[in-house]
């Protein structure tokens, strides 16, 4: 039976996640009532569509390449919360936001968890009411998905002559894919992935087979997205060894580590097989995974444990994730401003708040190693900038409706 996971979400075996991501964030701004917001919604989700064919409303008669285009759309706890609406009681219970930055900036996005707001942050975009996600082939594709979604809030205020707007985007983000599978830290990045046999049930929310008041979104997923800046000077400041043992993982070959000594790592033996070979080569997959060291503490802290923590251990919290880079050019002191969007899907935000708050997990750390005893810097070498859990219910039967409509239904 077909699963019904909304599009762009590429968790089936042999699918490969397109290399284009753009995401925006819309809030209710008027005092519109639910009928309102589901026409304006509705609008946009129409306009998203005609896109996805090639079709632009500012372009009669004329047809662009989507670069198969791909949309889904998701809804946070604010939604609920807003007066007037009257869906606060079709919440599902497991929906919950991040921490709000502090009022000077700064602050942790969960109790116990090691990743921080960068101190400029004040706001965070992320507890917006609704998002719309986007994936294509090509970096115009996903920039004109945001623009045309603009143009569709505005003439949406002009057709229905409304005094206010009804919807406004407040922010968007864009990212790209490696065709290098790197990260900006120069390390293999997703190579601990889940494998696409386990991906489903570790996405998909349970269905329950019982009428309740979040009934409309079983068979759907929770996207967590998180716009995650890398301090590039302070990782940069350490030597490979120390970076090895940070990440768990040969900084080459992607070989993961079985021991740490002197200050020196040691890979796995016979790893890789393959002469000039990394584990990224289909021919030396078996190679991916090491189990968790004994005793090791160096190692036993690296990321890759406290993110994985072995596939004999609690797979329950390992999450389904698709990273997108951005870069965003240069800063005021002249640094690369960079990072990663951490893109990811399960059945419950417990899967990623227990990850980043239990100490055998992430807790306590912002990526890795001891938290008694982190390397200078490395305390902070990401930091949020955006972060949010959403809704994205199931695909509908009817393709061009919009998912979630009848929560806009009395």
């Amino acid at each position: 039976m077909p699963d019904r996971i909304q599009e762009g979400i590429h968790f089936r075996r042999g699918e490969t996640p397109q290399p284009h991501f753009s995401i925006a964030f819309l809030d209710v701004v008027g005092t519109a009532d639910r009928s309102k917001v589901r026409s304006c919604l509705e609008f946009v989700w129409m306009r998203i569509q005609e896109l996805k064919s090639g079709l632009v409303a500012d372009l009669p008669g004329q047809q662009v390449d989507p670069q198969s285009l791909t949309a889904a759309i998701g809804y946070g706890a604010k939604l609920f919360e807003l007066e007037g609406l009257g869906l606060k009681e079709r919440k599902p219970l497991a929906l919950k936001p991040f921490l709000l930055p502090l009022a000077a900036g700064g602050g942790p996005i969960s109790n116990g968890a090691g990743i921080h707001y960068e101190t400029s942050v004040t706001t965070n975009p992320g507890s917006s009411a609704i998002s719309i996600l986007f994936t294509a082939n090509s970096a115009l594709a996903v920039r004109r998905a945001l623009v045309e979604t603009w143009k569709a809030l505005a003439d949406h205020l002009q057709a229905t002559e409304e005094d206010e707007a009804i919807i406004a985007m407040v922010a968007s983000y864009t990212g790209f894919g490696r065709e290098d599978r790197r990260s900006w830290i120069d390390f293999f990045d997703g190579t601990s992935n889940m494998r696409s046999d386990e991906r489903l049930k570790a996405i998909q929310i349970e269905k329950k087979g019982e009428v309740s008041a979040a009934s409309w979104v079983e068979e759907g997923t929770y996207l967590c997205f998180m716009r995650l800046a890398v301090d590039l000077n302070a990782w940069r400041s350490h030597p490979r060894s120390t970076q090895e043992i940070m990440v768990g993982r040969d900084k080459l070959s992607g070989c993961p580590l079985v021991a740490a000594a002197g200050g020196q790592s040691i890979p796995r033996a016979g790893c890789p097989f393959a002469t000039g070979g990394n584990v990224e080569d289909g021919q030396n997959e078996a190679f991916r995974e090491a189990p968790r060291p004994p005793g090791n503490q160096a190692l036993k802290f690296s990321h890759i444990h406290r993110a994985n923590l072995g596939r004999g251990a609690t797979p329950v919290r390992l999450v389904f994730r698709q990273g997108y880079e951005f870069y965003d050019g240069t800063d005021a002191q002249g640094n690369p401003d960079l990072g990663l969007n951490f893109v990811s899907f399960q059945e419950s935000p417990e899967r990623v708040i227990g990850m980043l708050k239990l100490d055998d997990w992430l807790g306590g750390v912002n990526f890795g190693g001891d938290p008694n005893n982190q390397p200078a810097g490395l305390d902070a070498l990401i930091r949020a900038r955006a972060a949010c859990f959403h809704v994205l219910p199931p695909r509908p039967v009817n393709s061009d409706e919009l998912p979630g409509v009848e929560i806009f239904t009395p």
